[in-house]
């Protein structure tokens, strides 16, 4: 019995974890292997009391700036294989984020505002004193730079949004949300899933607010 009732939240988790999140295709620590030989210089950022954890390259031959913003969960090893391009480096410089809750941005924390992650990244777009800035989000990261777009409108000239979750409509609380946002779930939950989901959770709602 005892054996029964520790594996049913393993197996809720396992469902959740197949159904319910994108999970990064890369391995984080084979990533920063990769970029030993050319490593991004690690930053870090305390706006309104929080830390905030980025990674950037030397500023390229031409006053240009993308940022990457990554999914949930995620981190900034998630844009490995472009922090890592030459011909890229040469035309730009290149950050790619921690969002908060994950990484070295307050890891385990989740941030359900997405006007509190654009804030983040959007204090860092602001120090770097370049106009024209292009913005990538994948999946969560999508509204994150959407909503990075509509509050510092002066400084981002355009988005790239990889299967953004963008639609109010589309993104809605599914069962395996609701299970996974139960106690003794996130009990059985890796970290870095159960963080995902409780930003997840209010994501419709949060991109309502957006639609206007």
């Amino acid at each position: 019995m005892l054996q029964f009732i520790f594996k049913v939240p393993i197996l809720c988790a396992s469902i959740f974890g197949l159904c319910g999140c994108k999970i990064p295709y890369y391995d984080a620590q084979a990533v920063r292997s990769s970029l030993h030989a050319s490593p991004p210089t690690p930053k870090s950022i305390t706006v309104d009391g929080r830390n905030f954890h980025y990674v950037e390259t030397q500023k390229g031959e031409q006053d240009n700036l993308i940022v990457f913003i990554h999914g949930s969960p995620g981190g900034w090893e998630a844009y490995g294989d472009y922090l890592k391009d030459s011909s890229l480096k040469e035309k730009a410089q290149l950050i790619s984020v921690d969002r908060l809750g994950f990484g070295l941005s307050e890891k385990n924390k989740p941030e359900e505002s997405l006007k509190t992650h654009a804030k983040m990244i959007g204090t860092i777009i602001q120090s770097q004193n370049i106009k024209g800035v292009i913005v990538v989000g994948h999946s969560y990261g999508g509204p994150v730079a959407s909503r990075l777009a509509m509050d510092y409108p002066d400084y981002i000239d355009g988005l790239i949004l990889i299967a953004p979750s963008i639609s109010p409509k589309h993104e809605v609380r599914r069962w395996y949300n609701e299970l996974a946002s139960w106690k003794i779930i996130r009990w059985a939950l890796p970290n870095a899933l159960d963080t995902s989901n409780q930003e997840i959770l209010p994501l419709q709602n949060e991109l309502k607010e957006m639609l206007p």
